[in-house]
């Protein structure tokens, strides 16, 4: 018996022919399907752990894979629509006995001194001091001779935490232009570096190693199928910094190497071990969004941390609540939490970030003050991926601040006059202006594809898009449609005691959907657009049936 096709053109004959061939090759293997030694799948560990770690692993990959640092810094948001829970640190609040946390979070060995690059510069500095100690001088006398009232004109009294940070911000800027007017002759890079006034300044990362909550612990406990008596077992938390310098210089090359990557204190420095839950000290949780913001957008040229300057006013009033026995622990805690969120947030607009690893060190110099105390820091960032897998012993390397006690300038003004000059104190100010920029002698960049950021990308769509939906999630605005939450009689009446069964279950808790906090961030509808701005426009099919091809024996 044969068959005979009538169709009724020439295409659909066509197409006919090669939906019988691809059908035919799926039950008939090529020959290129064949190799002359078996190849077998790799073998898996299927456990919870290992899944768990596999996927976080692709997630890290995912991110690095990405080309610009746009797309990035979205992708740290992309599994949580509503933000992360994460752990939220301040600038301005310090908790008591907080150093050895600190360290822990950000992998920091603390190191009393200066490093030794400072000394290169000691003998400019020392020709340097006389000229700039006497216009210091004036410069002092303006701002700290005049006490002003400690009453407002409503007559409420201010508390001299506020008094100290209004004469800071005054103070501050008027000091860096002063050093840098006069030591740009020794230091000429100082004439291209750009001044920020209280920029903002964001950093996220995941912390590896903390013990998990009684939630948590409840959940493992009751599911020993799929945990085996891990119920204890370590976990990721994700940390949010937010901070602003009172002021900030940036430059477009890099600050030197303060230490090798790869010996001595950056491999074999003392950090303080801590796996207790961070609330244990005082610290809250709150729903955030992943976001790194060094004080500037993605694109400007000057993306190099050269010195910051942080100021000191919360101590008065911290000072006061926990006695005096904490405040150098807290100058250094401040120093290495801004050092540590400004290198980090500047890494990830380098191709870095949260779960990929850098490749060489980044630096960066802190000074704290309020116009007569002064504490100085260096520090370098050699780490910056501290999850699950390089937390620990598995991270070989470590993070080095170098910082100093609380120096005092002077000791009192009166009668017009600066009395007990610290000559010391003003000579390391100095030397911080001296430290020049280098070229960098590695890629920057090794991780970002040749447009480097969204705004270089030629396909308008794309950069739009994701213009737009980054500069929305940096913006810390919060979404269209909240989340949803249980309300404490949803918690008594239907989930503790179900007292209303009668009652339309239409609730996520009742319906089986999932949770909020586990909606994605492209999990939305997305926005109408009419048929006629599509691209490609949609046409109706209404009268344009497709003829059949008809099959006749």
């Amino acid at each position: 018996m044969a068959f005979k096709l009538s169709v009724a053109n020439e295409a659909t004959k066509k197409s006919l022919i090669s939906q019988c061939r691809r059908i035919s090759s799926y039950f008939q293997p090529s020959e290129s399907e064949y190799e002359s030694k078996p190849v077998y799948p790799p073998i898996l560990d299927l456990s919870y752990e290992a899944r768990k770690e596999r996927k976080i692993e692709e997630i890290a990959q995912n991110i690095t894979k990405l080309g610009t640092v746009e797309e990035k810094l979205i992708e740290l948001n992309a599994p949580k629509y509503y933000g992360w829970w994460a752990l939220n640190l301040y600038e301005r609040v310090i908790s008591y006995n907080a150093l050895p946390f600190t360290q822990f979070a950000t992998r920091t060995c603390l190191v009393n001194e200066l490093p030794s690059i400072y000394n290169d510069v000691d003998e400019i500095a020392l020709k340097s001091l006389p000229n700039i100690k006497d216009k210091l001088n004036d410069l002092l006398l303006q701002e700290f001779e005049y006490v002003s009232p400690r009453t407002n004109r409503k007559g409420e009294t201010k508390s001299e935490a506020t008094e100290s940070d209004r004469r800071s911000r005054n103070f501050i800027p008027l000091l860096n232009r002063l050093l840098v007017n006069q030591l740009s002759q020794h230091n000429e890079d100082l004439q291209t570096t750009e001044v920020d006034y209280e920029p903002r300044l964001e950093a996220f990362w995941s912390l590896g190693g903390i013990e998990p909550g009684k939630v948590l612990k409840n959940i493992r406990e009751k599911n020993e199928k799929f945990y085996k008596g891990k119920a204890d077992d370590p976990i990721d938390r994700p940390i949010q910094y937010y901070g602003s310098p009172r002021l900030s210089l940036r430059h477009n090359k890099p600050l030197p190497q303060l230490l090798d990557r790869n010996s001595g204190l950056s491999v074999e420095g003392a950090v303080p071990s801590w796996n207790l839950d961070p609330r244990v000290m005082g610290y809250k949780y709150k729903y955030c969004r992943a976001v790194n913001v060094p004080g500037f957008w993605p694109g400007t040229e000057t993306q190099h941390g050269y010195m910051s300057y942080l100021s000191r006013g919360y101590l008065k009033r911290r000072d006061e609540e926990l006695s005096m026995s904490d405040h150098q622990d807290a100058l250094h805690v401040q120093a290495i939490l801004h050092s540590f969120a400004w290198t980090l947030s500047q890494a990830c607009y380098l191709g870095f970030g949260p779960y990929t690893e850098l490749t060489y060190p980044l630096s960066t110099q802190t000074i704290i003050t309020d116009g007569q105390n002064y504490s100085f820091s260096a520090y370098q960032l050699n780490t910056c991926a501290l999850y699950n897998k390089h937390s620990g012993d598995a991270n070989p390397h470590r993070n080095v601040c170098f910082s100093t006690d609380e120096m005092k300038l002077y000791d009192i003004i009166e009668d017009g006059q600066v009395k007990g000059f610290n000559d010391d104190v003003l000579k390391s100010l100095i030397k911080f202006y001296l430290i020049k920029p280098t070229e960098p002698q590695v890629n920057m960049r090794p991780y970002l594809s040749p447009e480097l950021y969204i705004g270089n990308v030629s396909d308008t769509e794309r950069r739009q898009k994701t213009e737009k939906n980054f500069k929305f999630l940096v913006s810390n605005r919060p979404n269209h449609i909240l989340k949803d939450e249980i309300y404490q009689w949803e918690k008594i009446y239907k989930i503790d005691h179900d007292t209303r069964p009668m009652e339309k279950k239409i609730r996520f808790f009742e319906t089986g959907d999932p949770a909020p906090g586990m909606k994605r961030l492209d999990d939305f509808n997305p926005k109408y657009v009419p048929k006629h701005l599509q691209n490609p426009p949609k046409r109706s099919r209404r009268g344009r049936l497709p003829v059949q091809p008809s099959i006749k024996l």
